[in-house]
């Protein structure tokens, strides 16, 4: 891995744990996560015009993936509110590998092989 990359990969998990830890020390949760989605958002919409639109083939998942994660992104600030952020940061960013891994089971038929399975079974997170 190139070092650029390695920094690129390290930003991005600085700035996701800064705006987890924003959100758990806000006082109004779900406005401080409404504003970090609205930034994100906004970031983001700054490179639409610059990748193709994704095949229309795909855009019932992507869909669906953006109500997954509207729907976690209501969720957190009210974790938040209950869980201190060492137990909820890394439950929440740990589910995601053991989701992905069973819906890819369910739903797309594969699965993976054992070593791999272990690693996302036994993986540290947080």
């Amino acid at each position: 891995m190139s070092t650029e990359i390695a920094l690129v990969v390290i930003f991005a998990a600085a700035l996701n744990a800064g705006w987890n830890a924003l959100i758990k020390v806000s006082g109004d949760k779900i406005a401080s996560m409404a504003t970090v989605t609205l930034m994100g958002a906004l970031v983001s919409a700054l490179v639409v015009p610059f990748v193709a639109l994704p095949d229309p083939a795909s855009w019932p998942l992507l869909g669906l993936a953006i109500v997954l994660h509207a729907a976690y992104h209501f969720a957190l600030p009210f974790a938040y509110q209950h869980g201190d952020l060492g137990k909820v940061y890394p439950i929440s960013r740990g589910s995601a590998p053991l989701l992905v891994t069973l819906g890819a089971a369910v739903f797309a038929g594969e699965a993976l092989a054992t070593p791999a399975l272990f690693g996302v079974l036994f993986s540290r997170r947080g």
